[in-house]
């Protein structure tokens, strides 16, 4: 993978190590999301409730206070 060119190569590392770097990043923000119970709100996943979600703002309240 390496060229002749030594200042591709470096473009390369730095791009490959930004990567990884970022890779890292996301691994740990996840698991302290997931030790500290800090996630998202959403304890259900319902993604075939219907074909067009509630369009208006009473259909709305209707929805949550069913669940």
């Amino acid at each position: 993978m390496y060229s002749q060119n030594s200042h591709l190569n470096y473009q390369l590392k730095i791009w490959l190590l930004t990567l990884i770097g970022l890779i890292i990043l996301i691994i740990l923000v996840g698991g302290l999301t997931r030790l500290t119970d800090s996630g998202l709100s959403i304890t259900t996943w319902e993604l075939f409730v219907g074909l067009v979600p509630p369009l208006t703002n009473d259909k709305w309240i209707d929805y949550f206070e069913s669940l």
